[in-house]
């Protein structure tokens, strides 16, 4: 099942269930001007609560594109995690029915989707390290899950880290009142094999699990300035998963790059790969998430690369695309080309395809920086290297190069295999470690 057909039966399964359509936000939003819409719901719901425009009974759906810069770093080391993925999800208003909100999730995973319920895993709140005495264990949720006729092994209680949700502080910690409850889980169990060892659970970082769906039941609110929680007047539970996630699992594939939607970008990238690098599938992955997103934050108006905000994403989107192409030794041009047309045939949108020559522009436009500091950081490290005999290189060097030249850590790496000369990488821990503990004294 392709992941936009996954999308198209959530939402119409909740509308089917009286929930109110909404259209999804742009990516950018006036409400996080540093960043982009990262959840479902982020900006229709919370707009709608802050402007009391939600009455209690009201129900509502949608499918959210959404971008989270936080998971660019583990793209390529996790076969689950896109920066760039869509999320359908449902909400409620009003005094929680769990029961209700567990029994339509479920059926829509077990009925609607197919899945297995034999390959699934649940995870709800145990207690464990709650901030207050108001939310304890989440007794209803394991009871509601076993009345389903799941084995007990396959319902997992886990602490507040895993199973309580809290709200972030906002730009500079704006937020006052944080809203905070109780969530419950679903994973699919791929196996032992995928295993980190004998303690590994539901929520583990290895690659055992994959979250699929997460029911949220918002409840409290905590006031900052005083630092008590009060039960919110206007509760609301949230349904959402995960469309790419989902169809990885029914698709059967092992990583999320290779469902339908996503593959041919990655076939695209094969073809332009350097042969002794084919195996190198994190950079491949890399870029086939990056240019996907940038796709699309710029199809939704982001702007050009440079240093602050919005603005270093995109250039830090476009420097990651660069640094794998390097290494892959890819024509970077030929390549984005082709992936860019490949995104355009997909989502066949005039309004998207607008877009696309600026893409490609902002490319333009960062590449010739970008090379200038490659040439500059070349030329510093082979300075190194002779003021070194021509053998080794310092972690202080490296930390140089890449925070004071801006020499990605990974071209670095790259460079000094070519010479055959070792990376000196305990060396490297210890002045990193030195040079985040100045930064955090400002």
């Amino acid at each position: 099942m392709h992941s936009i057909k996954i999308s198209q039966l959530f939402t119409s399964y909740f509308a089917k269930l009286e929930h109110t359509h909404l259209p999804a936000a742009s990516l950018l939003h006036p409400s996080i001007p540093m960043s982009f819409v990262m959840s479902a719901g982020l900006v229709q719901i919370e707009t709608a609560l802050k402007n009391e425009l939600v009455e209690s009974g009201k129900s509502y759906v949608l499918t959210q594109t959404c971008f989270r810069h936080f998971d660019l770093d583990k793209i390529g080391d996790s076969p689950t995690h896109l920066s760039l993925f869509h999320m359908p999800g449902a909400f409620d208003f009003g005094t929680h029915n769990k029961p209700q909100t567990i029994y339509r999730l479920w059926h829509l995973l077990t009925n609607i989707y197919s899945l297995d319920k034999n390959t699934l895993k649940i995870t709800y709140f145990n207690g464990e390290d709650s901030p207050f005495d108001a939310i304890k264990i989440d007794e209803e949720a394991k009871s509601v899950w076993l009345s389903l006729g799941l084995d007990p092994t396959q319902v997992v209680g886990r602490c507040a880290s895993h199973n309580l949700w809290q709200q972030g502080g906002g730009i500079k910690n704006s937020v006052r009142y944080r809203k905070c409850g109780v969530s419950t889980e679903v994973f699919f169990d791929r196996g032992t094999k995928y295993s980190c060892g004998i303690n590994c659970l539901p929520g583990c970082s290895c690659s055992r699990y994959i979250e699929l769906a997460n029911m949220l039941f918002v409840s409290h609110k905590l006031d900052e300035g005083i630092g008590q929680y009060s039960s919110l007047s206007l509760p609301f539970s949230e349904t959402v998963i995960g469309s790419e996630r989902i169809a990885m699992v029914l698709q059967n594939q092992t990583s999320i790059f290779k469902i339908n939607s996503i593959a041919p970008m990655t076939d695209i990238v094969d073809s332009y790969c350097a042969s002794k690098q084919l195996d190198n599938l994190k950079a491949k992955s890399i870029i086939v998430d990056h240019i996907r997103a940038l796709a699309y934050l710029v199809a939704d108006g982001a702007p050009s690369p440079h240093k602050n905000g919005r603005q270093r994403i995109v250039r830090k989107l476009i420097r990651s695309i660069l640094t794998q192409c390097i290494i892959l030794q890819i024509p970077v041009s030929n390549c984005i080309h082709d992936l860019l047309q490949n995104i355009k045939m997909r989502i066949q949108s005039a309004e998207y395809t607008a877009w696309l020559k600026t893409t490609e522009q902002y490319f333009e436009e960062e590449s010739i920086k970008f090379y200038k500091t490659i040439s500059r950081g070349k030329t510093k490290l082979n300075s190194f290297l002779n003021a070194n005999d021509g053998s080794v290189l310092t972690g202080h060097q490296v930390l140089f190069l890449e925070k004071t030249i801006g020499l990605p850590l990974e071209l670095t790496k790259h460079f000094l295999i070519q010479l055959s000369i070792p990376y000196p990488q305990q060396q490297y821990l210890v002045e990193y470690s030195k040079w985040i503990d100045e930064q955090n004294k400002y």
